[in-house]
């Protein structure tokens, strides 16, 4: 192998562990989370994290639930 060829596959090899390297350090796009819809909300809380309380009232029974 000669001597361009050898550089050339190393400067390659360097490009490409970059790129990776940059994707890897991207952080994931979070969806996007309704916060009119309480369960929907609740459940994209992180594990632990105290959810608020909400008092949603059903206009067709006139029950109200609260999600805490």
């Amino acid at each position: 192998m000669t001597r361009t060829r050898w550089l050339a596959l190393v400067a390659g090899v360097l490009v490409v562990g970059a790129t990776l390297g940059t994707i890897a350090q991207q952080e994931p796009q979070q969806p996007v989370v309704d916060a009119a819809n309480p369960a929907t909300l609740a459940s994209s809380l992180p594990v632990g994290a105290n959810a608020p309380a909400f008092d949603v009232t059903n206009v067709m029974t006139g029950e109200t639930l609260c999600y805490i």
